[in-house]
């Protein structure tokens, strides 16, 4: 859809333009009645602006001041939002939305302006840095600094006349799994020595976001969008009033990035599936990256709270047999993590065929590490105790297990990796070893005279 500009309408009030919509099926902008100029009956534009209480004369209290927490202005739209102003000799008219712009949900326009922020200030003394290379800045609350994620950068507008009201046009792009993300948008009316607008309001996806009343007076208003937006892009609209040369600028944030902080497990294999593990982490695969020892990985699944992926064949180990896992989520690169490299446990032989609980058994095999903490031995899920290790061998005792004699399932792991395949080993109340059926019987068959 293109932009719209009709002209005025007689007084009516945003509610009852908004119950209008909502049964036409139309996502029209609700207005407040401003009159166009030379009208008699209700003065001009610039009349009922300056007449409207709430509608605060910034200029006094911020003009050639820094607005605490406001983000440096930069020239022009960033690459995620496309500017354009429009002058109206009305309140800016209707916007019904422009063509390939994703309306955001009536119920996340409708918790944006229930839950924004009203006229609350931010209390950072620096204020963030948009242009970072990988998207992300610093911002200063205080001593507590934290990593920010630009949705959109800060974006400026600025008044080309005194006596109309302006409208400015601006688009939200959110990569999927964004929408996760807790969003706060930041609208700075003046500050850095610029003038500041008489009155200032918005409109998200033809809904009302925030108007002159939210700031109560103060040069900034934060709104927290989280679970407003959707993926895709959005359509923002702007309505401001001021004298020429009068700016203001906004910006879209996520004060908490995704973050991926350990794997699972530790140690792998060639081949093998591993979990990093986070928080905030987009749904969306396309949003990650990662190399292992350098070389890329194949990203198999993804959710809020882990993305798997599969390691790589012919790495590199270094020195210790570990090597480096890299990701990367919306191009913002993560804590590099370790991964050790090991062959997958082997399991060849058992001390016995058939064995009862709380007794020792000795596993033999391959791989099996040197560290006992590390080792997991379990008997149909119940896990045994292990009383040491050491690469080719474990012995452990055995846990209580029901309904004897049955066939159990043995499995070993070792950091996490499980073994190539795993043993059965019958229980019941005798202990038989393997060499007293004659030759030693296979780890992963019981002989078919203790079935």
């Amino acid at each position: 859809m293109s932009n719209l500009v009709t002209k005025p309408k007689p007084m009516f009030s945003a509610l009852s333009l908004l119950l209008c919509a909502s049964v036409a099926g139309s996502v029209a902008v609700p207005q407040q009645a401003f009159s166009a100029p030379g009208d008699a009956s209700a003065g001009s534009n610039k009349q009922i602006a300056e007449n409207n209480p709430y509608v605060q004369d910034y200029n006094s209290k911020s003009k050639g001041k820094s607005v605490p927490g406001a983000a440096p202005a930069t020239e022009g739209a960033a690459k995620s939002s496309r500017s354009s102003a429009t002058e109206t000799t009305a309140s800016a008219g209707s916007v019904t939305g422009t063509k390939g712009s994703r309306t955001a949900s009536a119920k996340g326009g409708e918790a944006a302006i229930a839950g924004e922020k009203a006229g609350t200030e931010t209390k950072g003394k620096a204020g963030a840095k948009p242009g970072d290379k990988t998207g992300t800045a610093s911002s200063t609350t205080g001593k507590k600094k934290e990593k920010l994620i630009w949705i959109v950068k800060t974006t400026k507008h600025s008044s080309t006349n005194g006596t109309k009201w302006q409208q400015f046009a601006d688009s939200i792009v959110l990569k999927p799994g964004q929408e996760n993300l807790p969003l706060t948008m930041t609208i700075n009316n003046g500050g850095e020595g610029l003038t500041s607008m008489r009155a200032i309001r918005g409109y998200l996806s033809g809904r009302l976001l925030f108007s002159d009343k939210s700031f109560k007076g103060k040069s900034t208003l934060t709104l927290d969008m989280t679970n407003t937006l959707t993926p895709g892009e959005t359509q923002i609209i702007f309505e401001s009033f001021g004298a020429k040369g009068a700016t203001f600028s906004w910006n879209l944030s996520a004060k908490q990035t995704p973050t991926i902080t350990s794997l699972s497990p530790k140690s792998s294999a060639p081949g093998k599936v591993v979990k990093g593990l986070g928080k905030l982490l987009p749904s969306d695969m396309k949003a990650y990256t990662c190399t292992v020892g350098g070389k890329t990985a194949t990203i198999i699944s993804a959710s809020p709270e882990a993305v798997e992926f599969r390691v790589p064949t012919g790495l590199k180990m270094d020195s210790d047999g570990t090597v480096t896992v890299q990701f990367t989520v919306f191009g913002v690169k993560q804590k590099a993590l370790t991964l050790k490299i090991a062959e997958e446990p082997e399991i060849t032989q058992f001390s016995h065929v058939s064995i009862s609980s709380q007794q020792q058994l000795t596993i033999s095999g391959k791989h099996f590490g040197n560290d006992a903490k590390d080792v997991k031995v379990t008997f149909n899920g119940a896990q045994g105790q292990v009383v040491s290790c050491s690469d080719s061998s474990i012995a452990v005792v055995t846990p209580e297990i029901e309904n004897i004699p049955t066939i159990v399932d043995v499995s070993v792991e070792v950091n996490g990796l499980k073994c190539k395949r795993e043993g059965k080993i019958q229980f019941s109340m005798r202990n038989i070893e393997n060499y007293d059926i004659g030759s030693p019987q296979s780890p992963f068959e019981v002989p078919l005279h203790l079935e």
